[in-house]
């Protein structure tokens, strides 16, 4: 819902997307992993999944937009 109106293109919301995963999914990924104890690499696994999900999702939006 946010993509089309604020970037036209796959470049534009590809960019609106890392913005969004930097600013909510990666940092409250990053607060759940270090009060968790678990080891770093768990938090890389678990946000580069969501980077790619993001990404493809912003892919699709901007082909369609």
């Amino acid at each position: 819902m946010i993509a089309p109106h604020f970037a036209t293109g796959v470049g534009g919301t590809f960019h609106i997307g890392l913005m969004l995963w930097c600013g909510f999914s990666a940092t409250v990924g990053l607060v759940h992993n270090r009060f968790s104890d678990k080891p770093i690499s768990v938090w890389v696994i678990d946000a580069g999944y969501e980077l790619t999900a993001i990404a493809l999702m912003s892919v699709v939006i901007g082909l369609w937009s």
